[in-house]
Formats: structure tokens, C-alpha cells, sequence
């Protein structure tokens, strides 16, 4: 990826498991009782909607680099993912600035 598409492009990125960890997030909430069918619906469209970026490197630094950084970390590889995510996007921004 080069560095002027990753920095233009808006919104935050998140690794590819993001749409299912907010839905599972809503699809507990409402198994608990903290929101009901028709406020899970409307969250799930208001997450849909926003301006975020799913980033399909994470499947590709899974094998590796987020295994990693999971084991260095103690972090589950889901949590891992998120910061391999945030590492890359530092590495490219700084080497913007070179």
C-alpha cells in the first residue's frame, strides 16, 4: 500500500474481524437484556454506516505478525490484530513524514 492512499483515505481502519466483533458485542447486549431487537438493528445500521475502514491486510499478518504480538503481549490474536493495525498505520504515517 502506498503511503498517500493509506493516509488519504477517511475514517478509521479496522482489521476484517471488526463487523463481526460488534455484532457478536450487540447480538450479547441483546442477549442479556441491555437493549432490545429494535435498538440492536438500529446500532448495527449506525456502526454499518459510519465511515470506517475494513482493512484486509489483517488476514495476511495473522500467520505471522499478529501471532506474534499476541505471544509477546499475552493478548488474544483478536486483540493482537487491532494492534498490528495500529502499528502499520504508524509505520506508514512516519515514513510520510520522511
Amino acid at each position: 500500500m502506498r503511503c498517500s492512499s493509506a493516509l488519504s483515505t477517511p475514517g478509521p481502519r479496522h482489521p476484517s474481524l471488526w463487523p463481526l466483533e460488534v455484532l457478536n458485542a450487540l447480538a450479547m447486549a441483546e442477549r442479556r437484556h441491555r437493549i432490545d431487537s429494535d435498538q440492536r438493528r438500529r446500532l448495527a445500521g449506525f456502526l454499518r454506516d459510519l465511515p470506517a475502514i475494513i482493512d484486509d491486510e489483517t488476514a495476511r499478518q495473522a500467520w505471522i505478525v499478529t501471532f506474534q504480538l499476541a505471544a509477546r503481549f499475552r493478548l488474544t490474536v483478536y486483540d493482537a490484530a487491532y494492534l498490528e493495525r495500529k502499528r502499520s498505520i504508524e509505520v506508514v504515517w512516519q515514513s510520510s513524514l520522511a
